[in-house]
């Protein structure tokens, strides 16, 4: 499988006509907590997606959206995944945070350049219940161009 997200990173770097990357992040697998509400009880444990190296493309041809890829995990029987996000801060030296809904699930990423880490949250209805997710990941930027 990281053979295919590989391919489709060089694919979408090296074509022009899907995008002109500026900036690609490689994650580590996220680590976490997650909390749900189960039974009137809020249930707090730790979290994780093990297997799973997200990786987030900027686009010079779309300066305000993000590609958000999550890779597959066999262990976790998830397949890979795009999501596109909405930037809603952006200051490429120190600090980007972006945001996006799929289905259920909505999604906040904050990645923070000079500190070479990335943040996560998932507020979600799952499988019945409410929860939410923080996570954290190491992560290298790669720049095509300086912010």
């Amino acid at each position: 499988m990281y053979r295919i997200i590989v391919g489709l990173f060089i694919t979408i770097l090296f074509c022009p006509i899907f995008a002109k990357p500026y900036l690609t992040v490689e994650c580590e697998a996220p680590k976490g907590n997650r909390i749900d509400y189960e039974k009137g009880k809020m249930v707090a444990s730790e979290d994780g997606m093990s297997g799973i190296n997200p990786l987030f493309i900027f686009d010079d041809n779309q300066k305000d959206k993000v590609t958000v890829i999550w890779g597959h995990s066999k262990k976790l029987n998830i397949p890979a995944k795009a999501i596109e996000a909405t930037i809603v801060v952006n200051d490429e030296e120190f600090k980007i945070t972006a945001m996006a809904i799929d289905g259920e699930v909505v999604y906040m990423y904050s990645l923070f350049p000079k500190e070479g880490v990335v943040m996560f949250t998932q507020h979600r209805w799952f499988m019945g219940i409410p929860n939410s997710c923080t996570f954290w990941a190491k992560a290298t930027f790669n720049y095509t161009k300086n912010p």
